[in-house]
């Protein structure tokens, strides 16, 4: 044998014991990584401040200019059905804040989901109405050879 195949052949065989060693110092934390619990994740639906609730009454209809945009207005008393404030009864406005697709309006028993949090001082914040069990624009769907569909019906609130 040569002195430069020797030489080769050292070279080799130290490489190889430090690929070892490095394989054996990894592995380890390469399970530790991948067997260590995962933590909560993330949420998929609602928060916790999301209640569903019933329109128990029309305190105030009438019309509402935003931008350009005439629109029916509301204002609504309802009735919390669950959680920590079911029983409650709020005063909220509709269609005042947002531009609502036309002929979207609520009615005495509608379900409806509202976000209630409570303030530090301990007074409940609730800024408004966020879904109604009625069809709500979320994606248009354009068909090749049909009509496009353009909503999807808030189903969770009709239970």
């Amino acid at each position: 044998m040569t002195k430069e195949m020797q030489r080769f052949l050292l070279l080799a065989f130290f490489l190889l014991i430090a690929l070892a060693v490095l394989i054996l110092l990894i592995l380890p934390q390469i399970r530790n990584l991948l067997s260590r619990p995962q933590g909560e994740g993330y949420q998929i639906g609602f928060s916790q401040d999301m209640h569903k609730a019933e329109v128990v009454e029309i305190l105030d209809e009438s019309e509402v200019l935003l931008g350009d945009h005439i629109q029916t207005y509301q204002l609504v008393r309802v009735l919390v059905l669950e959680g920590p404030w079911e029983g409650l009864s709020q005063e909220l406005e509709y269609g005042k804040a947002q531009i609502l697709p036309e002929g979207m309006t609520l009615a005495p028993g509608n379900r409806i989901m509202i976000n209630i949090s409570e303030m530090p001082d301990g007074s409940l914040n609730v800024p408004h109405i966020m879904l109604a069990n009625m069809r709500m624009p979320i994606v248009r769907k354009v068909q090749q050879n049909g009509p496009s569909t353009d909503f999807l019906f808030c189903d969770f609130c009709a239970s």
